[in-house]
């Protein structure tokens, strides 16, 4: 997979989430977060998650999602405003449907 991945939301609005080396994120800090599987060699989300620390939250749902899901790849997307998080998160899980979401 690359470094980066833009995901679309239902909005049209595309965001551009960055790959956490091992992942595991390590900052402390806000921000949204998709775990990534392939399938057929196309990535495809089956995570969109909003935290207030991803260091914490975000490595707590990639346990889940590469033990169940068959998840690959963590990114993120550091943004520190709360609506903005929210916003981001029902945006992209609305467009993409991703499994853990439902």
């Amino acid at each position: 997979m690359t470094n980066q991945i833009d995901l679309q939301g239902a909005s049209g609005v595309i965001y551009r989430y960055r790959l956490v080396e091992d992942s595991a994120p390590k900052t402390p800090v806000a921000g949204n977060f998709v775990c990534v599987s392939r399938r057929e060699g196309a990535p495809v989300v089956v995570y969109v998650g909003a935290a207030d620390n991803l260091a914490v939250e975000a490595s707590e749902r990639w346990i889940e999602a590469a033990s169940r899901h068959a998840a690959t790849h963590l990114y993120t997307r550091l943004n520190v405003g709360l609506a903005a998080r929210d916003q981001e998160a029902a945006d992209l899980v609305e467009a993409l449907r991703p499994a853990m979401n439902h």
